[in-house]
């Protein structure tokens, strides 16, 4: 498992893109939103897609 330090956030929304399993052939992506107000966190969204297998 890779760890990264996330890159400071900014006031309003701030996106982070993580891509998982390139190596076993099932990428997907998960996409997480947070809405930083005050240097807090009061909102989030999560997304996620992946490819169909063939």
């Amino acid at each position: 498992m890779t760890h990264k330090v996330l890159p400071p956030v900014k006031e309003g929304w701030n996106t982070f893109r993580i891509v998982q399993g390139v190596a076993i052939g099932k990428p997907s992506m998960i996409e997480s939103e947070t809405f930083v107000r005050s240097s807090q966190i009061v909102n989030t969204r999560i997304k996620a897609s992946a490819e169909e297998e063939r």
